[in-house]
């Protein structure tokens, strides 16, 4: 039984976890906090929602429910790509074109914006091939729904994008193959069965 006093605008929950998953719905109308706070994600079409399941100190089940945690990858920029002020608009423009229309199913073809945000990451260093003093600059690229990871995985990687002052250009991607949840887990410091 739930305690009368407890609101998730305002109560700690704390539970241990015994099994996690990913299911998509439909973004938040609101914040649970209220006021001014925003809702993060996409705010229309599916979503992707972690759901938590486990115990309370008290025995209780729980399961949580955690909506925002957007689905990324990294991208490395080919040499001598013009990075200008309007780069992370411009190629989130063109990698929404190059995604609209190629998903798989009909939640991916709902998705009006695939692509809900680029940003950049000047003077970064790739373990892969790693050279000491050479720095790239990295994109991370944020989508509406995990599924759309492979997808503009393949068109960076293999089709090839037309990048502002470059051309037609194919980028090596990185971490495109840590599943949904794993990542979830990694990037909110969540380890095993823990509380």
């Amino acid at each position: 039984e739930v305690d009368p006093d407890f609101s998730p605008a305002t109560s700690d929950l704390a539970f241990q976890w015994t099994a996690i998953d990913m299911a998509s719905g439909e973004p938040l109308a609101r914040h649970p906090r209220g006021g001014s706070h925003s809702v993060p994600g996409a705010s229309v079409g599916p979503v992707p929602i972690v759901r938590m399941y486990g115990v309370n100190e008290a025995g209780n089940s729980v399961s949580c429910f955690v909506h925002g945690f957007t689905p990324y990858l990294f991208a490395i920029l080919p040499r001598g790509v013009n990075v200008s002020p309007t780069f992370e608009s411009s190629m989130r423009d063109i990698l929404n074109r190059a995604l609209q229309g190629r998903g798989r199913g009909q939640e991916e073809k709902r998705c009006l914006n695939p692509v809900l945000g680029v940003t950049l990451h000047r003077d970064k260093k790739s373990l892969m091939g790693y050279s000491f003093d050479e720095s790239r600059v990295f994109i991370q690229v944020y989508v509406a729904m995990p599924t759309m990871i492979p997808t503009l995985k393949r068109i960076l990687q293999e089709d090839g994008v037309d990048l502002p002052g470059n051309g037609v250009s194919t980028c090596q991607t990185f971490e495109s193959n840590v599943p949904y949840v794993l990542r979830f887990m990694i990037d909110c410091a969540i380890s095993g069965s823990n509380w």
